[in-house]
């Protein structure tokens, strides 16, 4: 059935690959399966040939910005990923939200390296800590929706890249049924 616990290079059959702890699942849109291992890689499967190759990252360590994904050094805390319509990959790399274009670079859109919450209503994504980010997904109509997971709130980054809280009360509570 494979490989036990490890790490396999490029190249490989995927289907006698070590994985050194799978942390989330996605398809892009060709269909290859994305794989988010050991918080810091990004690996796809190449849904014709079953063979694995790095689409991001090169291990744990300080990230990179504004360059090639493959040479970037993702967080050690790339916790959900999405690929977009166009062809970009949205990726949770806290305490950052990042997207990977077409062409294989990297930029974050939204967070600054924080991991302390620090929102304030209709101010530029870029300028807002999220803290520790827990997901994120686009919509139909190019609005970004986030959590994290000290913020109890579900914000909104427009197509301009604003945030708007939208639902939750701030940082954790209850409010009843």
């Amino acid at each position: 059935y494979g490989a036990s616990w490890g790490f396999s290079p490029d190249g490989t059959d995927a289907r006698k690959a070590a994985f050194s702890s799978i942390f989330r699942l996605a398809f892009d849109g060709g269909g290859n399966l994305l794989v988010v291992e050991n918080y810091s890689l990004i690996r796809r499967i190449n849904r014709v040939t079953g063979i694995l190759e790095t689409a991001a990252g090169t291990g744990p360590g300080i990230p990179g910005e504004n360059g090639p994904a493959l040479a970037t050094l993702l967080g050690d805390g790339t916790s959900d990923l999405q690929a977009l319509p166009g062809g970009e990959l949205l990726v949770v790399d806290v305490p950052r939200l990042r997207k990977i274009d077409r062409a294989g670079n990297i930029s974050t859109i939204a967070g600054y390296g924080f991991t302390i919450w620090n929102f304030t209503d209709n101010q530029p994504a870029t300028q807002v800590s999220f803290g520790g980010l827990t997901a994120a997904k686009a919509d139909a109509e190019g609005n970004i929706w986030v959590t994290a997971c000290c913020m109890s709130l579900i914000t909104q980054i427009d197509r301009a890249g604003i945030v708007h809280w939208r639902f939750g009360q701030g940082p954790q509570g209850f409010g009843g049924d």
